[in-house]
């Protein structure tokens, strides 16, 4: 079964490069990676076309990460759709592990869990206040079925943030 990486990235050219290589270099190779940019302007595209031309790049403005992880699961060609965030970089086995969980059919999905990793002192406050060193259930890193978003719907667009908590809630 082929799966497919979505990527959101707005003005992050850095970190969506480490988090494109981070998909490339996993042991169980995504079929695609779908990058849907919401109008950088730091020059993300011309890197993606001249670094990357193998990735799915579509442009979009102003519509947020929610939309953005809808237009990827729309122009997908797999059954599985793996997230990812431009700050996310996995382990090398992320999918690989994922899969195999994947292959019980009666699974729909696969969690993400992101550990939160800082260095300076002002961000291990705010870490413990919020978060901690413990793994989080989180939309990048997670491995769904397409079948599951007939079934929950996909994320509201309306939303600038929480709209994966709100899909947590009806996918569950």
């Amino acid at each position: 079964m082929n799966i497919s990486v979505v990527i959101p990235s707005y003005n992050r050219k850095e970190f969506l490069k480490r988090s494109i290589d981070s998909a490339i270099n996993q042991t169980k190779k995504p079929f695609e990676i779908i990058v849907v940019d919401d109008g950088s302007t730091d020059g993300t595209e011309t890197m993606i076309k001249s670094d990357y031309d193998f990735v799915k790049f579509i442009k979009q403005k102003n519509k947020g990460v929610s939309a953005a992880r809808n237009i990827g699961i729309d122009i997908s060609n797999s059954n599985l759709i793996a997230f990812l965030d431009v700050k996310t970089t996995p382990t090398d086995d992320w999918l690989d592990k994922s899969f195999e969980l994947m292959k019980d059919e009666s699974i729909d999905g696969v969690w993400g869990k992101t550990i939160y990793k800082c260095s300076q002192n002002k961000q291990k406050i705010i870490r413990a206040a919020t978060y901690g060193k413990l793994p989080i259930k989180t939309l990048p890193g997670s491995l769904i079925k397409r079948d599951c978003f007939l079934k929950a719907g996909l994320f509201i667009q309306s939303v600038r943030a929480g709209e994966d908590g709100d899909w947590f809630s009806r996918a569950d």
